[in-house]
């Protein structure tokens, strides 16, 4: 926080950090009023401070500079301070309310963010951003692994808006997925007599592609059959969103999304209300996270509705390590929190034997084993 005195006839003086005694001066005795206001460059130099003199955890919250309203949908997302200059490209195609999380993955981090919030372009650019910055306690090495679901829950208690699209910060959703999410898929979430997630499609471009980004389906389509763009994980991770479907041309209905069953190790991406489950935190660094979330709403009862003219993307790269090796010392760590052998067994004590099933899919005997013929659970 920035602290000004100001006296009646409009003099100023700035508190510094710390303790401050006015008494005896004359300044402090003509005091009409302090003027109190959120300084992120200040709270940025204050916590590097703060990280010199103490062990503790540190989490520092500012406030968007814009207003929104309850009705509208924010994206959430978190990094460390090697994903600043990738995510303004998020930032640019997402015009609407923002929440993000900065992890300090070392202390020397914090350094890093105060040279990148100097420049008067990235003050502006995070004007509507909702940000919070933690600086976790370095004193033993479990803050190297990465708390990647806390991170997330934090960026959707402090987003201000009922409505949320948790994003990772390597994508970029196309520059029409706001506009349509707010006009369409808000009140169709407002009016659902079931719980609903709007799944938004992910899809990966070669690293080496130097070329225009895709932002319509046709542009998507011709990428797919050059073999620029392609599925990560056509499997289980994202094979349950259809994509053969999504990328094929839509004659079959007027609706702007299919429906899908819900397959067990599924990691979709989907725009919900923000009163949905959060993400369990016992998930630290990659691996289960989000798959143990759309788990979750499986075994509520939600319904998946993937978007078929919207979608998000990113370049591929080397398999992801977590700044300062938390990934590489959390995956060896013998009592890592696991999907499998910890959270399935879990779910099924609390809510049966058959929570993996498809609960809120109307058309659930279509199943995962059919899906190259037939699709999963079309409606």
């Amino acid at each position: 926080m920035n602290v000004v005195l100001v006296t009646q006839d409009d003099k100023r003086l700035s508190i510094p950090m710390g303790f401050t005694n006015c008494t005896g001066q004359e300044f402090c005795n003509l005091v009409a009023r302090l003027d109190i206001s959120a300084d992120l460059r200040l709270a940025l130099e204050q916590i590097a401070e703060f990280n010199e003199n103490n062990i503790q955890e540190l989490i520092h919250h500012h406030k968007s500079k814009l207003h929104f309203f309850n009705h509208d949908v924010t994206l959430v997302s978190q990094f460390s301070v090697n994903r600043l200059e990738r995510f303004e490209q998020a930032l640019a195609a997402w015009p609407g309310p923002v929440s993000v999380v900065i992890y300090l993955t070392n202390p020397h981090d914090i350094y890093t963010l105060i040279d990148y919030f100097q420049m008067d372009k990235n003050i502006y650019l995070y004007n509507r951003v909702s940000l919070t910055i933690i600086k976790p306690n370095y004193s033993t090495d479990y803050y190297l692994k990465y708390p990647i679901n806390q991170l997330r829950n934090i960026g959707i208690k402090t987003a201000p808006t009922d409505y949320i699209f948790v994003m990772d910060a390597d994508f970029v959703p196309t520059s029409r997925l706001y506009h349509f999410a707010f006009s369409t898929l808000i009140p169709l979430l407002k009016q659902s007599s079931h719980p609903t997630a709007f799944v938004v499609p992910c899809v990966a471009l070669l690293e080496s592609y130097r070329g225009k980004f895709p932002y319509t389906i046709p542009e998507l389509r011709s990428l797919f059959r050059q073999g620029i763009a392609y599925i990560t994980d056509p499997n289980s991770g994202h094979g349950p969103t259809g994509t053969n479907i999504f990328l094929a041309h839509q004659l079959y209905t007027s609706l702007p999304y299919y429906e899908v069953c819900y397959e067990s190790q599924w990691e979709p991406y989907y725009i919900i209300s923000k009163n949905a489950p959060l993400y369990d935190e016992r998930f630290r660094n990659q691996g289960g996270d989000k798959q143990q979330h759309a788990f979750s709403l499986n075994a509520l009862g939600y319904r998946f509705f993937v978007l078929k003219e919207h979608f998000i993307y990113h370049k591929d790269h080397p398999k992801i390590d977590w700044p300062d090796g938390g990934l590489r010392h959390g995956q060896l760590s013998k009592n890592q929190f696991n999907y499998f052998q910890h959270y399935i067994p879990e779910m099924q004590s609390i809510f049966g034997i058959n929570v993996r099933w498809p609960r809120g899919c109307s058309q659930p005997l279509i199943t995962g084993q059919m899906r190259d013929l037939l699709g999963i659970g079309i409606s």
